[in-house]
């Protein structure tokens, strides 16, 4: 992991903490310019997406919207109920894929917008 501290947040700072090249999984808060910078694989934070996602749902902009995003928060629930059940030794790694990717699999109401 790395942070750096700036007066600003830049393409500038990010090549000058990771470089002109970054091989790794960039997570953020999907601000444009590391949308920009990064052409890899990304990791939105999931606090933010949380975020959004209640956003949605507490101002929904379509019918479809409401329903997709109580789907989307329930599913994001069961994910860290199951990331919790693996860090407290509940379960074990093979267990939380196979479990994860269930959840994954599960089609959310609405998703028909995101494609």
């Amino acid at each position: 992991m790395f942070y750096t501290v700036a007066a600003h947040r830049s393409a500038e700072v990010l090549v000058s903490l990771l470089g002109v090249v970054f091989r790794g999984i960039l997570c953020s808060d999907r601000l444009p310019v590391y949308l920009k910078y990064h052409a890899g694989k990304m990791q939105s934070c999931w606090a933010h997406l949380k975020r959004t996602l209640q956003g949605i749902l507490e101002h929904p902009q379509s019918q479809e919207a409401e329903p997709f995003a109580r789907e989307a928060l329930a599913q994001y629930a069961r994910l860290f109920r199951l990331w919790w059940k693996f860090r407290t030794g509940q379960i074990d790694r093979q267990q939380l894929i196979d479990r994860s990717l269930r959840i994954r699999s599960r089609p959310l109401a609405g998703s028909v917008l995101l494609g």
